[in-house]
């Protein structure tokens, strides 16, 4: 019996992937089919749009995360070897001081740099920091009231004072016949159905601002210079 369930799982899941890699490779195809061609950051780009072809937005949005925390790292330090080479003139040795230098930095504060030195516009600056705000917190540090805010949903009043009853609890919160509108921090135990449909709103959007972001930061870079450090 079991082995017949876990069949059905799979087929379920297998006919799921069938109708989700059309409309996801269509929403990032143009990201999915060009690479950074940096090695460092690549990998990650397209895990990313991966999870987003398999359907998994949850998983995009967390791993844009720490690719946004990545890149900066990556861009801080060549941005540094490159601007630092010449005076140390030993490329290893300039590296190592710059992942000193920004690999154990804030978030905040390597957004605020990369502004600083050139890497990034202002209004990316915002952006980014608007990003640490409303994604890299509520989903990296598991916050229900960042991740949905003051987001309400209506439920039948009857199932409020049913605190007991969980499973009708969670069944009726989207039911058409809406009594009362409550905040969505007042409901943790649906916190997994609202998040997911939040993250299928936003898993796409973030991801391509955050591309896009790299991109800039990348074309700053003097990739001759970062060829030369590497060999």
């Amino acid at each position: 019996m079991e082995n017949i369930r876990d069949n059905i799982i799979f087929v379920q899941f297998f006919e799921n992937l069938k109708l989700s890699i059309p409309i996801g490779h269509k929403a990032i195809e143009d990201i999915f089919n060009t690479p950074y061609d940096y090695p460092e950051l690549d990998p990650v780009r397209d895990e990313i749009c991966r999870c987003i072809m398999c359907g998994m937005p949850q998983s995009a949005i967390t791993l844009t995360n720490h690719f946004m925390e990545l890149s900066l790292k990556v861009c801080l330090m060549y941005k540094y070897v490159n601007d630092n080479n010449q005076s140390l003139q030993n490329p290893m040795d300039c590296l190592k001081k710059a992942m000193k230098k920004y690999d154990n930095e804030v978030l905040s504060n390597n957004i605020n740099t990369a502004y600083s030195v050139g890497l990034i516009t202002e209004e990316q600056k915002d952006s980014l920091h608007s990003f640490r705000e409303n994604f890299r917190n509520p989903y990296s540090h598991a916050t229900l009231s960042n991740t949905v805010g003051k987001s309400t949903v209506g439920v039948q009043e009857h199932i409020i004072d049913d605190s007991t009853n969980i499973e009708e609890l969670a069944k009726s919160t989207f039911d058409k016949s809406k009594d009362v509108m409550i905040e969505i921090t007042g409901l943790p135990l649906i916190r997994g159905i609202i998040q997911h449909q939040f993250s299928i709103e936003d898993s796409v959007p973030y991801f391509r601002e955050v591309d896009e972001i790299v991109r800039t930061m990348l074309s700053k870079l003097d990739i001759t210079e970062r060829k030369n450090n590497k060999t």
